[in-house]
């Protein structure tokens, strides 16, 4: 199930696909609402092995300031709204745009137990960060076209691969 992850809410267990991230979040950072899916997906499957992961006591802490990221894990977590969510653009890890101060790490923690995600070097071609940066520069809608067909694009080939295809996984 690549493009679900198994959430449990109280005695509530809710499969969310991406379908449902795309539709909360709609199509203007779809690349970074499929990282964001992903990187959960991926510290489900240490954390919690089959089982679902749990939305308390969950905290979240990532390199990634993006609404995509954010909307994907507020969706299946509940971390923004309940005070779990932190954002430190100074981890040194996995900071593979270079033109923006960030890192594509995420340490997703429940109770004891740490799943440190990090996003592999060139799963994001450096055509998407050209593309973000030329984007920022200019009205010109070619250029944002482009940058949202290539969004677009990225999210589709993000949620067909596996966890250890796009990511580092380490249980701490």
């Amino acid at each position: 199930m690549l493009d679900t992850v198994i959430i449990q809410d109280r005695n509530d267990v809710f499969h969310i696909t991406f379908d449902d991230i795309r539709k909360y979040h709609g199509l203007a950072n779809i690349a970074g609402a499929a990282i964001g899916f992903k990187a959960i997906q991926a510290a489900a499957s240490i954390l919690t092995s089959d089982a679902p992961l749990p939305r308390e006591p969950l905290s979240i802490l990532t390199g990634h300031p993006g609404p995509g990221v954010k909307d994907a894990i507020e969706f299946l977590t509940r971390a923004p709204t309940q005070g779990a969510y932190f954002v430190d653009r100074n981890i040194a890890d996995a900071r593979w745009n270079p033109y923006a101060n960030l890192s594509f790490s995420f340490f997703i923690t429940l109770e004891e137990q740490t799943a440190a995600v990090y996003l592999k070097d060139k799963v994001l071609p450096d055509r998407f960060f050209e593309l973000m940066k030329e984007a920022s520069q200019t009205t010109a809608p070619e250029v944002h076209a482009a940058l949202d067909a290539l969004k677009q694009e990225l999210s589709e080939e993000l949620v067909g691969q596996t966890s250890e295809q796009l990511f580092d996984i380490q249980l701490r």
